[in-house]
């Protein structure tokens, strides 16, 4: 696993997260952004999430997104928090592949929910900042 270097060429100011604390600020949250190509088209869909020994468990519920989309995939996967009132946040973000799941495997102990399906995220790279968002407002 290595940790994102200047956001791989999308700029942005911003301290950078240690890894650690970016596997921290997951930890803490329970909803994140799914990037994925869906019938070669790209897709963000929010899922649900637990971390477990710095992997992903990411519930897809019974949403109608294709397995060939998910399964032995490579998927990006971001969680961040910033709040209406305050312009400064952070944001994670991961890449890695993607694999379904039908058990629990190893030490990546869940429950498998039975209306839906699960993938399991190792991630390869993983980053995040601490940044400042600026307001934009029509004219």
């Amino acid at each position: 696993m290595v940790q994102r270097s200047e956001s791989d060429g999308a700029e942005s100011r911003g301290d950078k997260l240690a890894i650690d604390e970016c596997w921290s600020l997951l930890a803490h949250a329970t909803v994140g952004r799914m990037a994925i190509s869906v019938r070669a088209l790209p897709t963000v869909v929010p899922m649900q999430y637990v971390v477990q020994s710095r992997r992903l468990a990411i519930c897809l519920n019974d949403r109608d997104i294709p397995s060939a989309s998910v399964d032995n995939s490579v998927v990006a996967f971001c969680v961040d928090s910033f709040q209406d009132s305050a312009p400064s946040g952070w944001t994670v973000q991961l890449q890695g592949v993607a694999r379904l799941q039908t058990s629990p495997v190893g030490p990546f102990e869940f429950q498998i929910p039975s209306h839906g399906r699960v993938l399991r995220l190792d991630p390869q790279v993983v980053g995040g900042r601490r940044s400042d968002l600026w307001t934009l407002s029509q004219k």
